[in-house]
């Protein structure tokens, strides 16, 4: 058990570091919001990164770098929120399919 639990800030701390050195390694990838809601959905419907990514031609820690990158836009850029939410919507398997 965390002495802290959910108050403890070396997790947070460690994982913004390691963000930061991440993105720091490499520019994250130029993609779309359409494009990202696409690899949002291809992910969640293979279970997981790894089909989706290797298609794409991407690594795990491309993925990250887009999705920090994703998150820092789609929550500054209302028209890029916009564009993301209709495109996931659009791309969400049918009921029963």
């Amino acid at each position: 058990m965390r002495v802290h639990g959910q108050d403890a800030r070396i997790p947070l701390v460690y994982s913004d570091a390691f963000g930061k050195a991440q993105d720091a390694l490499k520019l994250p990838l130029t993609m779309d919001a359409a494009s990202y809601a696409k690899l949002v959905v291809d992910i969640q419907v293979a279970g997981g990164p790894t089909q989706p990514l290797a298609v794409r031609g991407l690594s795990l820690a491309d993925y990250l770098r887009l999705s920090r990158h994703m998150a820092r836009v789609l929550s500054s850029d209302a028209a890029e929120a916009k564009t993301f939410s209709e495109a996931y919507q659009h791309l969400q398997p049918a009921a029963g399919s």
